[in-house]
């Protein structure tokens, strides 16, 4: 029962030590120049979410939303004097003046 715990073999050894398949080379880090450039877009991307998120909640403070909005008033219908359709004629299509402001 003493020879149950055995050592671990090479196999499991270079396994450990990179993560790969056996025979696999040693896995290397990011160049600085990645590693640099990694951590501008992580800092970019904060940023540009905190810049969102503060605009967010200094903007919607001023709105009032609710479910259950009702308006208070007389309803007033708005009727047409006529009825038809409008037809453009040829001082509108000559971009001549048709009638003036009042």
């Amino acid at each position: 029962m003493e020879g149950s715990m055995a050592s671990p073999s090479t196999t499991d050894e270079r396994l450990a030590g990179n993560g790969g398949s056996p025979g696999s080379p040693p896995r290397k880090g990011l160049k600085p120049s990645t590693r640099i450039g990694l951590r501008v877009i992580g800092a970019l991307a904060l940023l540009a979410t905190m810049a969102f998120v503060g605009t967010y909640f200094l903007y919607s403070r001023n709105y009032v939303i609710t479910d259950n909005a009702q308006v208070d008033g007389d309803k007033i219908s708005i009727n047409a004097p006529a009825t038809g359709f409008l037809t453009i004629g040829p001082a509108a299509r000559a971009r001549r003046c048709i009638g003036l402001k009042s």
